[in-house]
């Protein structure tokens, strides 16, 4: 793409001040947990927070910036910046077993279930 086709946008160091994304996610229901993959290329470890609370959990942290900073980008679409979902969680979670593993740029999320809503084979006598 020509500069003479360049979108006309601010330059992503002033979006990025003003911007909150919303990472993609895919969520799954499985026999024992639940499980979220959130979509984060470029995010490390250290630039993520997971926090629960009154049964709400909220995944939050902040993008790297990326490139060159003495070279303008001719297209820049990827957005770099901070980041935050949320998600409610029903009574059926056993949250002192959440846990969470940055790999390859998706953010797993495991959600055990309560052995309470497990699903259980029942012997009849």
């Amino acid at each position: 793409m020509t500069r003479t086709m360049s979108e006309q946008r601010a330059p992503a160091e002033e979006r990025s001040a003003t911007c909150l994304y919303r990472p993609r996610v895919d969520i799954v229901e499985l026999e024992k947990e639940f499980r979220i993959d959130l979509e984060m290329p470029g995010v490390a470890k250290g630039d993520v927070e997971l926090h629960f609370e009154k049964g709400t959990l909220r995944v939050s942290g902040k993008g790297a910036t990326r490139g060159n900073p003495d070279r303008p980008y001719d297209v820049r679409e990827y957005g770099v910046g901070d980041f935050e979902r949320t998600f409610r969680l029903g009574d059926g979670i056993d949250h002192e077993a959440i846990d969470a593993e940055l790999k390859d740029g998706v953010l797993r999320v495991r959600l055990p279930k309560a052995n309470a809503t497990l699903p259980r084979r029942i012997e009849v006598r």
